[in-house]
């Protein structure tokens, strides 16, 4: 083609991971109801921007606790916030607080132990790339 602009994506293979794909649609599907606590949480004025926030998932019972605990290192960065826990299984429920600490000048993120590299606060991950 003249333009990799004018260029047509490959075509699936129609390979998929079935598993994979349905993990990856019930954490969305958790992501959904985080969005909706976080814009609540706005609307309240407990935060001003997700990365303001920190939240509390309790699961609903069945595999969902499992499927949230396997992902955790990664939740915050897939719901845009600073911080993620979750709490035993006992029905479904998000809760959303101002989370406690200081934004990294990096990321935005709020950590409760920056690390101070030439005079800025940064949380632990900035720190160990600008180190």
């Amino acid at each position: 083609t003249p333009s990799v602009h004018m260029a047509l994506f490959p075509q699936v293979s129609g390979l998929a991971d079935a598993d994979l794909m349905a993990r990856w649609e019930a954490l969305r599907s958790v992501r959904d109801g985080v969005n909706k606590a976080l814009e609540e949480a706005r609307k309240g004025g407990v935060i001003g921007k997700s990365l303001e926030a920190s939240v509390s998932i309790t699961p609903a019972e069945g595999g969902q606790a499992e499927l949230l605990q396997r992902y955790l290192p990664v939740l915050p960065e897939l719901f845009i916030v600073s911080a993620v826990e979750v709490l035993p299984a006992s029905g479904a429920n998000v809760a959303v607080v101002k989370a406690p600490g200081e934004k990294c000048s990096r990321c935005w993120t709020v950590t409760k132990a920056p690390v101070v590299v030439q005079d800025a606060p940064l949380c632990p991950r900035c720190a160990a790339v600008v180190g």
